[in-house]
């Protein structure tokens, strides 16, 4: 079967990007062709080499964070000293002259301002170095002009690009490479590491949620107990597990809406609810730690790292940051404990960075006192993960837990 060539465009500051789209690509039959792997950048042709690559693929994939690129030919510059013509728009010119498919992606932060820019335009002319440098802006002048004449191109009356997709990580891109040109998700999202679709009915985390059980019974029994409504708690567990492993768990610990106590004692004490009363009278019976086992510790790491994704509002994405808010989960949660010498959020971080969900980028993460950051890499599989994995995604569906 002949793969479909896709060549991939973008400046240095995309590189890692464009690396794990060739990889991906790959797994769809496609044929990525792009400049750092293909042929020597440092030939002088190298330019003319990269324009005949492009007459020569089938589509095109330009990705724009914050810089425009080498020069092409025209070498005058803007206020800022960025290149009123670059390698990357030639490129771009190149495929829309042939009319090939065309995808742009435009990090989210860039796209902001480049709306900025413009509105700070006055007729057709550039900004000065005084007005770009009063605005802040963080990409290059050339990059925000290519992208005002990229949005004015037109074929046979039309808009050529209707939509420029912006993006932060490298999963919203091959999201919307899915969804454009209509590859099935199981293929192109597939990270190294598989996430099942269905959660195994030998979850280590149906065992956890007993425990929780055997917990909140015990506690309801005790004297000096804590005042928590252990009867809802349960009855929540038990939705939790009939939604996630099977109906069956209501048939065995409910009975007309309420925890069925005698049977659950005797299915988990194997004793009457009076015998129970007596061993936890004498402390025979006392309730519990829960461990998580290691799946879970990553299960609940990636959980937070979701999270922090998902809320716009935050604006440095620390691994430190990921680390607070998941020891402040960890506490919250009652007979649940951390066996703090394994550290298992340093190992939880390095499994999600081996599954390739995740990357660090920066200094070693070694505790409080590391700088380092974290990029998503595949966000659906990462959600999917830790929705498969981790337990604190049913605890917070507990009210009074």
């Amino acid at each position: 079967m002949n793969r479909i060539k896709v060549f991939l465009a973008g400046t240095d500051d995309v590189k890692f990007i464009l690396e794990n789209l060739e990889e991906k690509l790959r797994l769809i039959d496609y044929e990525p062709i792009w400049f750092h792997k293909k042929f020597d950048v440092l030939n002088e042709n190298a330019m003319e080499e990269c324009l005949k690559n492009v007459k020569n693929c089938d589509r095109l994939i330009l990705i724009l964070k914050e810089r425009y690129g080498l020069p092409y030919k025209n070498k005058e510059k803007y206020a800022d000293g960025s290149y009123k013509s670059s390698i990357i728009e030639e490129e771009f010119m190149t495929a829309f002259k042939a009319e090939k498919p065309i995808l742009v992606f435009l990090y989210r932060d860039t796209y902001v301002q480049s709306g900025i820019y413009h509105k700070n335009k006055i007729g057709e002319a550039a900004l000065t170095n005084e007005q770009f440098e009063r605005l802040k802006l963080k990409g290059q002048i050339g990059l925000y002009e290519f992208i005002e004449r990229m949005q004015h191109l037109e074929k046979d009356g039309k808009k050529y690009i209707r939509w420029i997709e912006t993006f932060v990580y490298t999963g919203d891109i091959i999201e919307q490479i899915e969804f454009k040109w209509g590859k099935q998700k199981e293929t192109i999202r597939s990270a190294p590491y598989t996430v099942p679709d269905k959660i195994n009915p030998n979850d280590k985390r149906i065992e956890a949620l007993k425990d929780l059980i055997k917990n909140l019974i015990i506690e309801r029994y005790t004297v000096l107990k804590k005042k928590h409504n252990e009867s809802q708690d349960i009855m929540q567990i038990v939705e939790i597990m009939c939604r996630n492993y099977g109906k069956f768990y209501r048939n065995e610990y409910i009975r007309q809406s309420i925890p069925d106590y005698h049977k659950l004692i005797r299915n988990f004490f194997k004793c009457s609810l009076e015998e129970l009363r007596k061993k936890i009278a004498s402390r025979d019976i006392e309730t519990s730690k829960i461990e998580r086992e290691l799946n879970m510790y990553i299960g609940d790491t990636a959980l937070i790292f979701t999270d922090h994704y998902e809320n716009l509002n935050i604006k440095e994405n620390l691994v430190e940051n990921i680390r607070k808010d998941y020891d402040h989960e960890l506490h919250k949660y009652r007979f649940f404990q951390e066996d703090y010498k394994q550290d298992p959020f340093k190992r939880a971080l390095d499994a999600l960075k081996e599954y390739r969900f995740i990357r660090t980028i920066g200094e070693e993460y070694l505790g409080d006192s590391s700088k380092t950051k974290w990029e998503i890499l595949f966000y659906p599989e990462l959600k999917r993960f830790a929705e498969y994995y981790s337990i604190n995604c049913f605890l917070r569906q507990l009210d009074d837990y």
